[in-house]
């Protein structure tokens, strides 16, 4: 009703229609998701499905995302779609692609409402998980990985005696189960566990990366025979789509990927067809389709860090100056004018980021501006190139060349997290929910004090005690932001 409702307005009132219609969509696709949540939890219902996610194998049990295609319930077979997270006591070899017939102890999925704790339901939510379930009986009906699987067991042999393979395995395929707590820690407290959380930002370098290997190649085959325009920039952008859709197959088709891919691909296709697209067309698009196929993929915090982090980037270098005579500075002038550009980035996100930080994470890294500033150039410009140039090299069996990849990537991982853990070391790395408060408070309280004594001269023409009273003003301010601090 809701829907028909938005399209009869859609002509008088667009607006309205599209929150209405956007509504009614929201509404359809979480009552289609939770479709199937009656015929899981009667205690006589079996189910049949997919391993979609690389099984994590504890010390007293397995675990693992499953896709349902259908429950057995009182002798019928029913077609249901949706995820459940199921966990399987003891030891057993499981491998992404197989297919079970399962018997669950199921249950809703919950999570803790404390404040400042995470909340585990909205997660599983947002990775499009309806309930979690503990197997009492297994039926195997297809024991066959499939290709993410057999590509992670391969990776697995290949790169396991090297130190660092866990960061290896998260910049590849997004697995993180073998993260011990003192790497989470350290990522934690340095901001820095987003660089091994496949996302939009090592989709749009691998873009970049290929692209610039592909014009390269071109610009070497132009010597000897002269191609077209044209077709150069056609198959350039055919590639870069076909490596993004490739590094986002190896990450299992993520959200934050599948969302970088969506931007690849609206922007290809703007290319193709010789249509610009501006950055908010993009970002409105890619917000437009993921609106309508998952609605619920809204709920994930990455989603709206990914966001912010996005846009600040765009306001960064939009805002920053270039100098028209470029080609004629001299390289160390060059290299000067990017470390500048990659402080003012890092202090931008610092900035940018810091509230909604707050917000979820119920505290601020005070060191990740430093971390970042050094992890940030060092894993998407050295390491991520070489794990992929690597994997790449693996996939068609040239295994010296991708081993010795893989090794330089170690090499540099050891040298990166020696630098993080020692920054995770000080005692200054995390500032709590509480002491950020005051400090908001404090900033705050002094833009709003000074703002005001800036227009003085507007209200009064009192100029001469202006500097006197903004001096004034921040010390006090800064007396009593200190003293709550302390």
């Amino acid at each position: 009703m809701f829907l028909v409702l938005g399209l009869i307005l859609a002509k008088t009132h667009i607006t309205f229609a599209c929150y209405i219609i956007g509504l009614s969509i929201c509404i359809l696709s979480i009552n289609i998701h939770f479709n199937g949540l009656k015929y899981i939890f009667p205690a006589n219902s079996s189910i049949k499905g997919t391993i979609v996610s690389l099984p994590k194998q504890g010390n007293t049990h397995n675990s693992f995302k499953f896709e349902l295609s259908s429950i057995i319930h009182q002798q019928q077979s029913l077609d249901i779609k949706g995820k459940i997270l199921v966990s399987w006591a003891g030891v057993h070899s499981l491998k992404q692609g197989q297919q079970w017939l399962f018997e669950l102890k199921s249950k809703p999925i919950t999570g803790l409402f404390n404040d400042g704790s995470f909340n585990y339901q909205r997660y599983l939510l947002s990775q499009g998980i309806i309930a979690r379930g503990v197997v009492k009986s297994a039926t195997p009906i297809n024991l066959t990985q499939d290709k993410r699987g057999i590509l992670a067991s391969k990776l697995s042999n290949y790169i396991n005696e090297l130190s660092h393979h866990r960061f290896i395995n998260a910049l590849i395929l997004g697995d993180k189960r073998n993260f011990d707590n003192d790497d989470w820690q350290v990522m934690r407290e340095t901001g820095t566990s987003h660089l091994f959380a496949i996302s939009g930002l090592h989709l749009s370098l691998i873009a970049l990366f290929v692209g610039a290997i592909i014009r390269f190649i071109f610009k070497l085959i132009n010597i000897a025979v002269p191609i077209k325009t044209s077709i150069s920039d056609a198959v350039v952008v055919i590639m870069i789509v076909a490596s993004c859709i490739f590094y986002s197959f190896l990450a299992g088709y993520s959200d934050p990927t599948l969302r970088a891919l969506a931007m690849v691909v609206i922007f290809s296709i703007g290319l193709m067809i010789k249509q610009r697209f501006t950055f908010y067309q993009l970002l409105l698009f890619t917000l437009l389709i993921f609106g309508l196929l998952n609605p619920l993929s809204f709920l994930a915090q990455g989603f709206w860090l990914s966001l912010c982090a996005v846009g600040v980037v765009y306001f960064v270098l939009t805002t920053s100056t270039t100098s028209n005579n470029h080609h004629e500075l001299s390289q160390f002038a060059r290299l000067k004018n990017k470390i500048i550009f990659l402080i003012k980035l890092q202090c931008g996100l610092a900035i940018g980021l810091c509230v909604i930080q707050v917000w979820f994470f119920g505290g601020l890294s005070l060191t990740a501006p430093l971390a970042n500033l050094i992890a940030v150039p060092v894993v998407t410009l050295l390491i991520l190139p070489l794990v992929f140039i690597g994997c790449c090299l693996m996939v068609c069996n040239w295994q010296s060349a991708g081993y010795l990849c893989f090794y330089s990537a170690n090499q540099l991982l050891d040298w990166l997290f020696s630098f993080l853990r020692w920054l995770a070391s000080t005692s200054w790395d995390w500032l709590s929910g509480q002491w950020v408060f005051y400090a908001l408070i404090f900033v705050v309280t002094v833009i709003g004090f000074n703002t005001f004594f800036v227009f003085m001269p507007y209200i009064d023409r009192l100029v001469k005690i202006r500097w006197l009273l903004i001096f004034v003003s921040i010390w006090g301010v800064a007396l009593y932001g200190g003293q709550r601090l302390m």
